[in-house]
């Protein structure tokens, strides 16, 4: 069943609690039909920044504007349990503007002392994103497909995912409808962040990212 009555603030923020999985375009389209219907086109661009010294990444913290459509939204995500993270978002087009209503919201008054020295963009990407919002086996997700690239500097590589995120309901039954995902198109956990994929790019450790 489609669920098409959530509209962006109109979901309680909070706790982000999704599942992702590696993919590529002939995936991408086998799921897209395989649910017909109901799917947003959003182009997305992001930009992820820190601090210079890092201190953000440092404690896997992720600070990003990211254009969706036309509508600018800021974000942080720190740290949850297992595949959770808290996240905070507003919509602002200013990353400086953004992270004092981020600080609040968030209750992470540090966000304020770690960028008093201002922030800098790290790395970046840019994809297109079908999206729509489901019944996933009794809870109320969102199965999201994106393809594109994840940048920094001048190095680029090329990406296709699939995330299924818990909207409303237990963690469990979002549990069950990635497991049958998973299985239905062979597809493989991607544990990795955009983030953490596109700031590693060039680095030793980023092989087969």
């Amino acid at each position: 069943m489609n669920v098409n009555i959530h509209e962006r603030g109109t979901i309680p923020m909070g706790t982000e609690y999704e599942i992702k999985f590696r993919a590529d375009a002939s995936r991408i389209q086998r799921i897209s039909d395989a649910y017909p219907g109901g799917w947003r086109r959003i182009p997305m661009k992001t930009t992820y920044y820190d601090t210079p010294c890092g201190a953000l990444s440092a404690r896997k913290w992720t600070l990003r504007h990211r254009m969706e459509g036309d509508v600018h939204i800021c974000t942080l995500k720190t740290p949850a349990d297992g595949c959770a993270r808290q996240e905070t978002e507003v919509e602002c087009a200013d990353i400086l503007q953004a992270i004092p209503r981020l600080a609040e919201q968030s209750g992470m008054a540090q966000l304020l002392e770690l960028t008093k020295s201002g922030v800098i963009v790290s790395c970046g990407a840019e994809f297109l994103r079908l999206a729509k919002f489901m019944d996933m086996d009794g809870c109320i997700g969102e199965l999201a497909l994106d393809q594109g690239v994840l940048r920094n500097g001048s190095r680029e590589l090329p990406f296709a995912e699939v995330e299924t995120e818990l909207r409303e309901g237990s963690r469990q039954c979002l549990d069950r409808f990635a497991a049958e995902l998973q299985r239905r198109f062979q597809l493989e956990i991607e544990p990795r962040s955009k983030y953490l994929r596109a700031r590693l790019l060039g680095q030793e450790d980023s092989h087969g990212i």
